[in-house]
This record gives structure tokens, C-alpha cells and sequence, in this order.
């Protein structure tokens, strides 16, 4: 497969719509792996939803292809974890339904956070309970900054809350009182599905 397909700046911008996890294959292959998805030679690109189920292999090498594979299957296998949305309305919905909220501050536009984005989504994505949790609490993406070039700065909604870098969660309850801040993807899922159960009790 050619690499510079995937330094291209199209496939480059398709691949923050998906959660790519690089599986070092060169000394010690990972043969159990190789096994459940039927890998036979490298490279080998899968596409697995969040469930870690197959749903497709990559067919082109070139970056128009790769772009517009990648693109497919983001709009056909994903859902949006973190919708944009107003605070306000999080915690109008949050009241109203009893639930806790999960604020997302995010900075996706700054390359150099995009490995961290990514590690974090991950902590959830690649969790089979994750659909299970979605609907227990209200989920909201916010941005970290706002403002262009020397003008930039941090929000004051995401001052107010003391978030200062990206990616932040901010787990809260509908009147605002912040309950966890969390900044890794590590035993993401199992924090906060240990945050909802203790406040639906």
C-alpha cells in the first residue's frame, strides 16, 4: 500500500471521522488477532465498528480511494458520540430526564491533540457496553477556544468550569455541579458508567 496515500491531506481530514489504532505487526504479530479477523499478509487495513465486528477491508490503495472509503464507512457504521449542542440545553434535557451530563471540550481542529482525541474517543468506542450507556446520560461537544490567531483564547464556559487544554470530559449533574473531570481514554468507559450508576440509585 502506497504511504503517501496516507500523509495526503484528504485521507488526512477523512480519518478524524474514524478512530485509527496502528497494530504493530513487525517482530511479534499478534496472532490471535490475525485469527479472529482472517489477516493473512501485511499491510492489512480493516474497518471494525465500535463493537470491534468487521464490516469492511480496504479495496483501493490510492488516496482518492482510501478518502472515499473511509468517508463511507464513517457516514454508514458511526454515530455521533458527542453532538454539538448548547450547555444550556444539556442541562434542560439532564433535568428533565434525570441524567448526568458529559461535556466534551475539544480542540479537533489543532493537529498536534489529534493522537490524544483519538486515545480518548477510544476509551469508549472500542467498548461493546458503550451503546448501553449512551442513553443513560446527555452528551455535549463544546469548544475549548474560541477566537483566530493571537486573538485565541479560552472560552469562559470552558474557564468557568476550570478546563484548561483538550480533551477534557467534564462529567456534571443538570444544576452544574461538576462531579469528574477526565482528560484519558483509560477505563474511560468503566468511570463513567460508575458515575451514572451511582446517580440513578
Amino acid at each position: 500500500m502506497a504511504s503517501s496515500a496516507w500523509s495526503n491531506a484528504g485521507v488526512v481530514e477523512a480519518t478524524k471521522k474514524i478512530v485509527p489504532i496502528m497494530v504493530d505487526c513487525t517482530s511479534n504479530p499478534p496472532r490471535d488477532l490475525m485469527n479472529k479477523y482472517g489477516v493473512k499478509g501485511f499491510p492489512t487495513v480493516l474497518f471494525l465498528d465500535h463493537e470491534g465486528k468487521q464490516v469492511q477491508t480496504l479495496n483501493g490503495r490510492s488516496a482518492d480511494a482510501v478518502k472515499q472509503q473511509i468517508e463511507a464507512v464513517a457516514a454508514s457504521h458511526t454515530f455521533r458520540l458527542f453532538p454539538e449542542g448548547s450547555l444550556e440545553d444539556a442541562k434542560a434535557s439532564a433535568k428533565e430526564a434525570n441524567k448526568l451530563i458529559v461535556v466534551a471540550f475539544f480542540a479537533e481542529e489543532d493537529e498536534k491533540l489529534a493522537k490524544k482525541h483519538m486515545a480518548l474517543k477510544a476509551g469508549l468506542l472500542m467498548h461493546p457496553k458503550t451503546k448501553e450507556l449512551i442513553p443513560r446520560m446527555v452528551w455535549v461537544k463544546r469548544p475549548l477556544e474560541e477566537g483566530e490567531g493571537k486573538e485565541r483564547k479560552v472560552t469562559e464556559e470552558a474557564s468557568s468550569l476550570k478546563v484548561k487544554k483538550a480533551p477534557t470530559l467534564v462529567v456534571m449533574t443538570a444544576d452544574g455541579k461538576v462531579l469528574k473531570k477526565i482528560t484519558s481514554g483509560k477505563k474511560l468507559y468503566k468511570t463513567l458508567a460508575k458515575l451514572a450508576d451511582k446517580h440513578s440509585k
